[in-house]
């Protein structure tokens, strides 16, 4: 172990020591040095903040024209993501890979934190504990810009912003659909802003008798159908203090339950998956300047799976 980490700190340091050197070439007794070279994305030097970014944005408008489908089928659409499993059956594991990178190479945040989910091998969050409707938008960044988050977001970051209080006391919202499969997603919810008080609350409830995941290549074998139901709660409250502080607190709690087949070819009526997922998120927001802002966010998570033979 001692060895390892001494290599990785003299390889970080000649990198440095060489950057700082111009660059040498030897030939025979003498020794030439040559002229610095500068890479820059245009051709004069500019801020960083200022140079291109891909970013793509999911509006609300968009949100609703694909009202009934879920946050992973929405993704699926964009150029450059693929979601492994968003055509499946409901309740499969929902993989994100982007302009060819590995799963769990594309961070995933929930306004603004980032989010994980410690049951699966990759630590990439399930998509299926969020409901596309109650999601405000969604930023996608992709490219360089990305790296700037972390290991974790080589290949992009989604930033998934949840639904906030309108500027009236209380908002009531309803939205229900069905489809094939006897498929019915509804979801109900409050918002609203009291005083110096916001708040929203939410409730989504997924069902669906869903269709075999195992392939029934003789169509006599008579599979059984593989069901989801899913139910998700929200909640977010901001409160304003003053012109320059604000506490806001977001909490979600989501639980679904799936059947699961034996294999690609082999029917099984017995196992199901369930996964049970908690967030708390604590923020605290201070305004020194028009032009500079600090926050400080606290997220908890405790994530729950499990894989049960009934």
């Amino acid at each position: 172990m001692k060895k390892k980490i001494f290599i990785v700190a003299a390889v970080f340091f000649s990198s440095q020591l060489y950057a700082q050197q111009p660059v040498q070439v030897i030939s025979g007794d003498s020794t030439k040095n040559l002229d610095e070279v500068v890479i820059t994305a245009t051709r004069f030097p500019i801020k960083q903040s200022l140079t291109g970014k891909v970013v793509t944005v999911i509006d609300r408008q968009q949100l609703q024209r694909s009202s009934g489908k879920s946050l992973s089928e929405v993704l699926n659409t964009q150029a450059g993501i693929i979601v492994n499993g968003s055509s499946n059956v409901l309740g499969t594991n929902q993989d994100v890979y982007t302009r060819g990178a590995a799963a769990g190479k594309t961070l995933v945040l929930l306004d603004g934190v980032p989010v994980y989910d410690a049951s699966g091998i990759s630590g990439a969050f399930d998509l299926n504990l969020i409901s596309a409707d109650q999601v405000e938008r969604i930023e996608i960044l992709k490219g360089s810009q990305s790296t700037l988050y972390g290991s974790d977001a080589i290949a992009a970051v989604i930033n998934i912003i949840s639904k906030k209080g309108g500027s009236k006391k209380i908002n009531a919202a309803a939205n229900f659909a069905g489809g094939s499969y006897h498929t019915f997603k509804g979801s109900v919810g409050l918002n609203g802003t009291l005083k110096h008080t916001n708040y929203t609350i939410q409730y989504t409830t997924l069902y669906s008798k869903g269709f075999s995941t195992a392939q029934d290549q003789t169509g006599s074998r008579n599979f059984d159908k593989d069901g989801m139901h899913e139910n998700i709660l929200r909640a977010n409250i901001s409160q304003k203090i003053n012109d320059k502080f604000s506490i806001r607190i977001n909490t979600q709690f989501s639980h679904y339950k799936t059947d699961a087949d034996a294999g690609p070819f082999k029917d099984d009526a017995d196992y199901t998956i369930t996964s049970k997922n908690s967030l708390l998120g604590i923020g605290a927001e201070y305004t020194m300047a028009k032009a500079f802002c600090t926050s400080i966010i606290i997220t908890i998570e405790q994530t729950g799976f499990t894989w049960m033979i009934q």
